[in-house]
């Protein structure tokens, strides 16, 4: 069942008996699961806000003249 449903050890499991079903809810860290993705992944590097915003509009400007 751990492996089907990827409960790992120590994973937090709510099982309830309704209507003759069991139902199972699962709990998660979200702070803790988003840390072992950071470190998994690749590294990312700082963007300049100004620099981004204004790379958005010149996009935004080029595809409104492509449009006329």
């Amino acid at each position: 069942m751990r492996k089907a449903l990827k409960i790992e050890p120590g994973s937090k499991v709510l099982f309830r008996l309704e209507c003759n079903k069991i139902i199972l809810k699962m709990y998660f860290d979200a702070v803790a699961m988003f840390e072992r993705i950071a470190k998994s992944g690749k590294s990312v590097s700082k963007i300049d806000p100004q620099a981004a915003f204004e790379e958005e509009l010149e996009e935004r400007y080029k595809r409104t003249l492509s449009g006329l």
